[in-house]
């Protein structure tokens, strides 16, 4: 929660230097309705509810003039878990990260707001598997930017000792932080990459239920609902029907009207 707050305290600087006129305006407003729930969130929390989702439509605004701002994008993103919008609040982070992937105070908070929602799909055995073998994927971005950067000189130095020296030990090292190296960018570009590459969209209603056909004639897919924040990848699209994967590796069908597309695209 503390991240969440510095965060926003420091966007509503830089957001201040992007909105001008009558959308400076509207930001300060916005800003304004923030303060305000935050204050009475502890003795009143409908009262801060409901001051939450005004900043939120005010947020969203701003959005819709900027779609671009990584940090109105964030911002809104904050104002909706404030608001308890999970769905909406992981939406955004998605969105946010589709633009500035090596963000990592955006999948920080993307993280924790996925770690408060009902649902829990657990990764795939070889996702897990995959995760354990490629360790070095797990460190943060800027941790792989200073290995690379280190193996990569690391690697030259060692080449242009060995033409001088002619050791045999020399070319071995080399080759070998070589190897690191190449597994260190390799690493680094799939982690910039449109982020959520294996999220298409995300489940934005209070819950829904997922049927095994697209109409609500077919049997229910699961013996509960699925609920916001629950992400998923779009397989096809039949009418207002979504086909989609979730991320155990279930497909299922959902109305397209209870969840967003991260970006808006006409499936293959």
């Amino acid at each position: 929660m503390p991240h969440f707050i510095i965060c926003l305290l420091l966007l509503n600087m830089l957001i201040s230097r992007l909105v001008a006129g009558g959308d400076r305006e509207i930001f300060d407003a916005a800003s304004h309705t923030l303060h305000n729930a935050h204050e009475v969130a502890m003795r009143d929390p409908d009262q801060a509810k409901q001051l939450y989702r005004q900043a939120v439509c005010k947020y969203q605004y701003l959005a819709r003039r900027y779609p671009s701002s990584v940090p109105v994008l964030m911002y809104l993103a904050n104002a909706c878990f404030f608001a308890g919008d999970l769905g909406h609040a992981i939406l955004y982070y998605h969105r946010a990260l589709r633009l500035q992937p090596a963000n990592e105070d955006l999948r920080h908070n993307l993280e924790y707001v996925r770690s408060q929602t009902i649902d829990s799909f657990p990764d795939p055995p070889v996702y897990k598997l995959v995760s354990h073998l490629f360790f070095w994927h797990r460190l943060p971005l800027w941790g792989r930017l200073w290995l690379f950067a280190a193996f990569y000189v690391l690697t030259w130095v060692l080449l242009f000792l060995r033409f001088f020296f002619n050791k045999w030990y020399f070319k071995n090292v080399a080759i070998g932080g070589a190897v690191v190296a190449c597994l260190l960018l390799a690493s680094i570009m799939f982690s910039l990459l449109p982020y959520g590459h294996r999220v298409d969209g995300v489940i934005t209603a209070k819950e829904v239920m997922a049927y095994q056909g697209d109409g609500y004639i077919y049997e229910p897919a699961f013996t509960t609902p699925l609920h916001a924040g629950t992400e998923f990848r779009l397989l096809a699209r039949r009418r207002n029907w979504y086909y989609v994967q979730l991320n155990d590796g279930s497909r299922c069908w959902i109305p397209a009207e209870k969840a967003e597309m991260i970006v808006a695209a006409t499936p293959h």
